[in-house]
């Protein structure tokens, strides 16, 4: 009966144990895909950039408009039978 006990006991520990050699793994993959993105000048850029807003000099934000000329996607729809099923469905 002892055994029995002790052995329960070393397959629940290695269970445990091979859950965190996965975790470590998959974290350690993690940790290289960073370490091979930062090795890089256009890497160690698009983190300052991401993490801390920073930009080069004379750089500026690019806001794009609609023309108010042209027609809404909603107008090549039509008046048809799906058209109006399609809004009837989704009303959001």
């Amino acid at each position: 009966w002892g055994m029995y006990g002790k052995f329960s006991e070393a397959a629940t520990a290695r269970a445990g144990a091979e859950a965190q050699l996965q975790d470590l793994q998959e974290r350690h993959e993690t940790i290289e895909a960073d370490v091979q993105a930062l090795s890089s000048k256009r890497g160690v850029e698009a983190v300052a950039r991401e993490r801390y807003g920073v930009a080069h000099a004379g750089e500026g934000e690019i806001t794009i408009m609609r023309d108010q000329n042209t027609e809404d996607a909603s107008a090549y729809a039509g008046d048809g039978f799906w058209a109006s099923l399609w809004d009837a469905l989704f009303v959001w």
